[in-house]
């Protein structure tokens, strides 16, 4: 079962922030937390979050939410690191309307 640490996105002004930035994660502890659950906070229904891993995920599994705006990623590889992703933003055509580049840190 996995541990979550929700990270909520917002997207406001034409700029996206994330809150936590950057999350921990503690693949060892028996309390986690070991997974991430991204949630889009906007006042536009139709906008959708896209999570792109730059290099590498510390995460097997990805699964985005049949309406975009909740992604989680499962099933962490424990492999200690720091990995980079962009948070994108799209409109209902999926054109990206913002971006950030956070991370996650993969601690024992």
């Amino acid at each position: 079962m996995s541990n979550y640490v929700d990270v909520g996105v917002t997207y406001s002004g034409g700029r996206v922030e994330c809150n936590p930035d950057p999350v921990d994660l503690h693949y060892e502890g028996p309390a986690g937390p070991d997974s991430v659950r991204w949630v889009l906070d906007t006042a536009v229904s139709n906008q959708r979050l896209k999570i792109t891993w730059k290099e590498k995920s510390p995460f097997a599994t990805m699964q985005t939410s049949a309406d975009g705006r909740t992604v989680e990623g499962t099933d962490n590889v424990r492999v200690e690191g720091n990995y980079d992703y962009t948070v994108t933003v799209e409109d209902a055509d999926g054109r990206p309307v913002a971006q950030l580049d956070p991370r996650v840190r993969n601690l024992p």
